[in-house]
């Protein structure tokens, strides 16, 4: 590849003997020339590895790495420190793209030159379901902000495989991975990324696959750590807020939706207890130490939709809340 390096794909890679060719078969069609594909063995213990060297030494766009295992930001790292490519893209081993991936995605760049680069996905299980943000082209924080508070309310915006990132901005603010993170880990580093951007596009293309028959699938696994770790990503990205420079506006719009996404969290955490065997009593008892856990960090609700998700939470409203969680 003597042509500059314009694209660097990263691919961590632990035990997906059973996904990884279709994976990189799927971004080896029609890669252009200018795009290298980094593939991070985390320590597999199965022929991921002896699979993903057979790639690397048959096509030149595959850089092969590999490492103790350490989880998926040590690896996410790993491809950071290693990527040549003007643009960051991020693609899970168990997933694919689709045949338009880098036409589109390509197309879009040359016209824009985004900080970031969003596109639509397809959950692929046992019910199909595709989603997107739409289609624009916005700059300046005002208008970027308000795209950003749309896409958080609608769970849209904590996935990485879905969007583009320019490798300057992530060098120039030593923006990395927060490895003691297993859960929201994309979340926090897709939203401290953001607090950087002046140039957000989106296109309604479906390019991403997501694969989610899969057996460790996390709807069906206990995380008896999640309150922990959704309370730190809350943490890091109130952080990467304060830490940013935007007018009084714009800062009041992220204080809003920051708010929102905490207490919105909550449910989350609280849902997870319905995979325990748990009675009634029992869960409404840990749901009471939840709120309080929540109620404790103080955090303001400052709009109506934050303050109707709030209140229950404040108000240690067990029975509510318990209901709300066995309905959704």
């Amino acid at each position: 590849m003597n042509e500059k390096l314009r694209y660097s794909v990263i691919i961590p890679v632990y035990n997906a003997e059973k996904t990884i060719e279709k994976c990189l078969d799927s971004l080896l069609y029609q890669i252009p020339m200018c795009a290298e594909l980094i593939v991070i063995n985390d320590g597999s213990v199965d022929k991921s590895g002896k699979i993903c060297k057979r790639y690397a030494e048959k096509y030149s766009a595959i850089r092969y790495l590999e490492k103790e295992n350490g989880g998926v930001s040590t690896a996410r790292n790993m491809g950071l420190d290693n990527a040549k490519g003007e643009y960051i893209l991020f693609v899970d081993s168990d997933d694919y793209v689709d045949s338009k991936y880098w036409m589109v995605i390509d197309s879009y760049i040359n016209q824009y030159h985004p900080d970031m680069l969003q596109w639509g996905f397809r959950n692929c299980g046992q019910i199909v379901r595709e989603c997107n943000i739409g289609d624009y082209a916005v700059s300046g924080e005002k208008a970027v902000s308000e795209k950003i508070d749309k896409a958080l309310r609608k769970y849209l915006f904590c996935n990485l495989p879905f969007r583009s990132f320019k490798k300057d901005l992530i060098e120039y603010h030593s923006l990395r991975f927060e490895t003691n993170l297993a859960i929201g880990e994309d979340q926090a580093f897709i939203f401290e990324y953001a607090m950087h951007i002046n140039t957000l596009v989106s296109v309604s293309e479906i390019l991403y696959n997501v694969v989610l028959d899969k057996e460790d699938s996390l709807s069906r696994k206990r995380r008896d750590y999640l309150s922990d770790q959704l309370m730190q990503v809350n943490e890091l990205m109130y952080q990467a807020f304060k830490n940013s420079n935007f007018s009084d506006d714009v800062r009041r719009r992220y204080q809003a939706v920051l708010a929102w996404t905490f207490y919105r969290s909550a449910y989350s955490v609280c849902k997870e207890l319905l995979k325990y065997d748990l009675s009634k009593q029992e869960r409404r008892r840990k749901i009471k130490t939840i709120c309080l856990l929540y109620k404790g960090k103080s955090v303001r609700a400052r709009d109506i939709e934050c303050k109707l998700i709030a209140f229950p939470i404040i108000h240690c409203m067990t029975r509510t809340i318990d209901m709300l969680c066995q309905s959704k």
